[in-house]
């Protein structure tokens, strides 16, 4: 069993463009169990020098499509931690 990346946005990219990462598993047995899904934990923090960060995050679950493939576009969840009055001070990794 492995999970590969078959598409990610790159390195740097705006918020609210598509932030879409598409992943496979290797082991077509797992993907066609009608219980599996496929899970990306999504982790950011706030702060500034001033304060102690807070890490906060998001757990996004998706069936696999036709393909066996599993798609997350992370553009709306970048949004909404991208107002102008937090874009200073939110930092964003995948996992």
């Amino acid at each position: 069993m492995s999970i590969s990346y078959l598409q990610d946005p790159g390195q740097v990219c705006f918020s609210q463009s598509p932030l879409v990462y598409a992943v496979s598993e290797s082991n077509a047995e797992a993907y066609t169990s009608s219980s599996f899904q496929y899970v990306m934990e999504v982790k950011y923090w706030e702060g500034n020098r001033l304060s102690p960060p807070t890490l906060s995050n998001y757990t996004l679950q998706k069936y696999p499509n036709i393909s066996g493939s599993g798609i997350f576009d992370l553009s709306r969840i970048a949004t909404s931690l991208f107002t102008e009055a937090r874009a200073q001070k939110v930092h964003l990794s995948i996992i």
